[in-house]
C-alpha cells in the first residue's frame, strides 16, 4: 500500500506518547508481526514495566504449554504478515 511507510511511522509516533501498553495474548500473538511490531516499538521508548499482558480469559491447563512455547519461539522468522487481496 502506499500509504505503509505514513502509516508505520505514525504508530511509531502514537506509541511514543502511550504511558503503557495492555497486551490481551493469545498463544499466536507473537506469530503476527504487526504485533510483535507494536511491542518492539514500544520498548524502544518505555520500560518493560509499562507492558501490561493479560492472558487469563485464554490461559487453561491445556493451552498452558502453547503460551510457554510461544515465548520461547519468539522470533520475526516466525511471523506472518495477513494482506488483504
Amino acid at each position: 500500500h502506499p500509504l505503509l511507510d505514513v502509516y508505520v511511522r505514525l504508530i511509531q509516533e502514537f506509541i511514543k506518547h502511550c504511558d503503557g501498553l495492555i497486551v490481551i495474548m493469545s498463544w499466536n500473538y507473537f506469530e503476527r508481526m504487526w504485533c510483535l511490531f507494536e511491542w518492539a516499538c514500544f520498548l524502544l521508548y518505555h520500560a518493560p514495566r509499562n507492558v501490561r499482558v493479560c492472558t487469563e480469559m485464554f490461559m487453561h491447563e491445556d493451552t498452558k504449554q502453547l503460551y510457554i512455547d510461544a515465548v520461547r519461539n519468539i522470533s520475526v522468522g516466525n511471523t506472518y504478515v495477513a494482506v488483504e487481496s
